[in-house]
């Protein structure tokens, strides 16, 4: 005869798994900041235009712990950039390339009161900005490649009470967009198609250049 483990409605438990008990979580306060440097300059040459962006980033964060009387600091530095080609094949037909990179600082603490390292990544876009003759419609096609390292993700030797900073994220895609200047406001989002996956990498000391633009595609 199967002996079935009781079912109850209010406090369902079927005695073939293992609830796991978290930590008490110690409150804390962060207190982070940061100064930045911006440079950039543009060049024609011709028909083709340069523009080289280049940014120095300090952060220093504070986080204190009052329960247990302590105080964790972590300072960091960061040179982001950008490098970008336009050619004007005509006045309204203009190919680009560009290629960008970004810092940005995470707040709080992992195992073993570890700062999180900072998120980094890159970008590779391309495409094509093009005015309607005769209208004030201005359309960019574009193809981009993003890369972001050092994502949070539940810490691998303790994935209920703490994040690692191990993941990383790739994000491809095109993007269509059409602005009518001589509207008062800005149209609607554009067309984009996007494909993304975070596959678990294990840690790792990277560093890019760009400004910090961590969860999302650097201005063109």
């Amino acid at each position: 005869m199967l002996e079935v483990a009781h079912a109850g409605l209010v406090r369902p438990n079927y005695e073939a798994q293992f609830i796991a008990e978290p930590s008490v979580v110690v409150a804390s306060r962060t207190i982070q900041e940061q100064v930045g440097t911006y440079v950039q300059d543009q060049a024609r040459i011709g028909r083709l235009i340069l523009t080289l962006t280049g940014r120095h980033d300090t952060v220093a964060s504070r986080v204190d712990v009052p329960s247990m009387a302590t105080t964790f600091k972590d300072d960091r530095n960061a040179f982001t950039g950008r490098a970008a080609a336009s050619y004007l094949l005509t006045d309204q037909f203009v190919p680009y390339v560009s290629y960008a990179t970004s810092f940005a600082r995470q707040l709080g603490l992992g195992r073993n009161n570890a700062s999180f390292a900072p998120t980094q990544g890159e970008q590779v876009e391309g495409g094509i900005k093009f005015n309607v003759p005769g209208t004030s419609v201005f359309l960019n096609t574009t193809v981009f490649d993003i890369r972001q390292t050092n994502v949070l993700r539940p810490d691998p030797v303790s994935p209920l009470i703490f994040q690692a900073a191990v993941g990383e994220v790739r994000s491809r895609g095109a993007e269509i967009e059409a602005v009518d200047k001589s509207a008062r406001a800005s149209t609607s989002p554009p067309p984009t198609a996007t494909s993304t996956s975070a596959p678990p990498r294990a840690p790792a000391a990277r560093t890019r250049w760009g400004s910090p633009c961590p969860a999302s595609r650097p201005t063109r």
